[in-house]
């Protein structure tokens, strides 16, 4: 169910369903609806809705650039107004799938608990901050940047909507007739101008990203006895790659994975791997068994071709495919679509890190899902390049990487 509230300022609905958006036939007229980043959410009785803003995109924008990466919760409850709502953020995007409104304050943090294992970190109130113990990341909205415009419920208002607004007032004298114009007004005069923020169309920086990568690997790595190396790679928050699965990583880093040997005792070992990593610029997190090591690698975006406007990627599963196995023959043991949603092609090869990103960079628009190495096997997942609409007041940040 869609409701009506008032959130900083701006009139919003919440409870939309978002959906992969789909042109409708030409015969059909354009429904009532919000268009972001590739999905659309469809009121089908959503008249009274338009030119209302998105509460989901006004609180994903109150979320600093670096941190939408990966799966995002976002929860707000607002007592005076009855608003209990949780939505999820993944790379930026909303999630197929409806935003949910709950009854009460109690049914919401029951919720939020169910879904903190499945996201990378949390964004919500100081107040709701207090009330939810987790070990996820998790952070306070922050203020709106200037001229920020949300995305707005479109849609053309129906003639006759207009009409029985207009013959109410029909037949009751002068008065009436002076409403009536008032009204006529009031949905005809043009609608006052939005303060757009500029967009600058930005990709990853493949050759900063590789540089860094493999610079990381060049330096000694500590290592503490009793851990075995299992895996190692480098990747982004919103690769997704399954090493980071868990890991309360927010930054692009490099990785490494580490189970512990058989007759090493846990408390000792994590101990012996504290001291050892203290004084290097390795971060780890020991958890139980497994100890996974990080250090921080730079994967700046950059403009996405001449004066910022992408080329479009191609996004054909079977023709990603046909060039990654002309790139890549004679070094890849196999080149395969692992499935799911996303267009990605696997290549399994043996190899160095700096071989597999000198082949990569022989193909145009794509950008590297995941590198990473298990045993002797190294696995590399390429993409369709994802083009990333910055706001021209968040650009140096993003430049920064």
């Amino acid at each position: 169910m869609v409701r009506t509230l008032t959130y900083r300022g701006f009139e919003a609905v919440v409870g939309l369903t978002w959906k992969r958006a789909v042109k409708p036939p030409f015969w059909r007229s354009a429904p009532v609806k919000a268009d972001w980043a590739g999905q659309s959410a469809v009121l089908e009785d959503g008249q009274d809705a338009i030119g209302k803003a998105v509460l989901f995109s006004i609180l994903a924008d109150s979320i600093p650039l670096d941190a939408r990466n990966g799966d995002v919760l976002i929860v707000l409850a607002d007592p005076e107004q009855d608003i209990f709502c949780a939505m999820t953020l993944v790379s930026g995007r909303p999630r197929i799938g409806a935003e949910q409104i709950f009854a009460s304050r109690e049914e919401l943090l029951k919720y939020v608990t169910s879904e903190l294992s499945h996201v990378a970190r949390l964004f919500t109130t100081q107040e709701l901050r207090a009330e939810i113990g987790t070990q996820v990341e998790t952070h306070i909205f922050s203020e709106m940047p200037d001229g920020f415009e949300p995305i707005r419920i479109e849609g053309k208002l129906r003639t006759k909507n207009l009409r029985r607004v207009l013959l109410a007032g029909l037949g009751a004298g002068l008065a009436a007739v002076a409403l009536g114009g008032a009204v006529w007004v009031q949905y005809f005069r043009p609608e006052p101008k939005a303060v757009i923020v500029p967009k600058l169309a930005m990709v990853v920086d493949r050759d900063i990203f590789a540089a860094s990568c493999l610079g990381a690997f060049a330096d000694e790595w500590p290592l503490s006895p009793g851990w075995e190396l299992q895996q190692e790679g480098c990747a982004t928050p919103d690769m997704r790659d399954p090493a980071l699965q868990g890991a309360s990583v927010t930054k692009p880093v490099a990785y490494r994975a580490y189970r512990l040997r058989q007759g090493y005792q846990q408390s000792v070992a994590r101990k012996a791997a504290e001291a050892v990593y203290a004084d290097s610029p390795v971060a780890v997190d020991v958890d139980g068994s497994t100890l996974f090591a990080t250090k921080p690698i730079r994967a700046p975006l950059t403009e996405a071709g001449p004066a910022g406007t992408p080329s479009a990627p191609g996004a054909d599963p079977a023709e990603l495919l046909k060039q990654a196995e002309a790139v890549f023959l004679g070094s890849a043991r196999s080149v395969t679509l692992p499935g799911g949603e996303e267009v990605r092609v696997r290549i399994d090869l043996q190899g160095s890190f700096g071989d597999a990103f000198e082949r990569a960079a022989r193909l145009d628009n794509i950008d590297i899902a995941r590198l990473s190495r298990e045993g002797e096997t190294l696995i590399l997942e390429i993409a369709p390049r994802h083009i990333r609409m910055v706001p021209v007041t968040e650009v140096d940040s993003a430049r920064d990487g």
